[in-house]
């Protein structure tokens, strides 16, 4: 084959794993902020508590 053929055949199938690649960042990247999300919200709904359960009451 001509090594301008097999050139473009190798391109094709590297955009295909390129588009994968990113697709799977992609949703990993969105279940990061998720988690961070959850955090955020039952830090800020329960940090009193959380502060008082961690804290050290000094006399």
């Amino acid at each position: 084959m001509d090594k301008a053929v097999l050139k473009y055949i190798k391109a094709g199938n590297e955009k295909g794993q390129i588009i994968t690649e990113y697709a799977i960042i992609m949703v990993m990247c969105l279940l990061f902020i998720l988690a961070l999300m959850v955090l955020f919200y039952y830090l800020t709904e329960y940090g009193e508590r959380l502060l008082d359960l961690v804290s050290i009451d000094y006399p």
